[in-house]
């Protein structure tokens, strides 16, 4: 399903959420860039990226890889974006950030992210599964969400996390 979103006549900042990462060149470039400045060799891609952030004067470069999977309204955002960010399915967010020039996870893989059956989720997962290897970035698990946004809603949230939203671990790597 696309999803339209309204255009404004003026400019309007959003938050964008996602996740950073390292992709396995970037892991190695980093590390090489930490020991040449004296460093330790990063123990792992994961550890890496979050470290690397953390560190305000870090004395060599890291590039990064951000996937970005959702978009917030902030203070200031007109009524009708805030609006239309709160309707749009995830898959439409997805759609949006595209369109933003961000980079989604549903363009790591191609292939369908919206399924109306558990078959066709558990068909997806193996896909990405059997795929990872390839994928030029560790994943050690993914993460399957409820599409409509008023679904989301009445899901709600726990107290850490949203209820419409599942962590599916795949199994370890050998």
């Amino acid at each position: 399903m696309a999803s339209v979103i309204s255009r404004s006549a003026v400019p309007e900042t959003v938050e964008i959420r996602g996740e950073v990462l390292l992709t396995r060149e970037q892991y190695e470039a980093a590390t090489a860039a930490r020991v040449a400045a004296g460093g330790d060799p990063f123990s792992n891609p994961r550890s890496a990226a979050a470290g690397s952030m953390r560190t305000k004067n870090r004395p060599y470069e890291v590039e990064w890889t951000f996937f970005g999977y959702s978009a917030l309204p902030l203070d200031g955002t007109s009524d009708t974006l805030a609006t239309d960010l709160a309707n749009l399915p995830h898959s439409g967010l997805l759609d949006l950030l595209t369109s933003l020039g961000m980079r989604t996870s549903a363009a790591a893989l191609p292939g369908d992210i919206r399924y109306d059956t558990l078959d066709g989720v558990l068909t997806r997962i193996k896909e990405i599964g059997d795929a990872r290897a390839g994928l030029g970035f560790g994943i050690d698990g993914i993460v399957i969400k409820t599409d409509p946004a008023l679904d989301q809603e009445q899901a709600g949230f726990s107290s850490r996390a949203p209820r419409w939203a599942i962590a599916y671990k795949l199994p370890a790597d050998t």
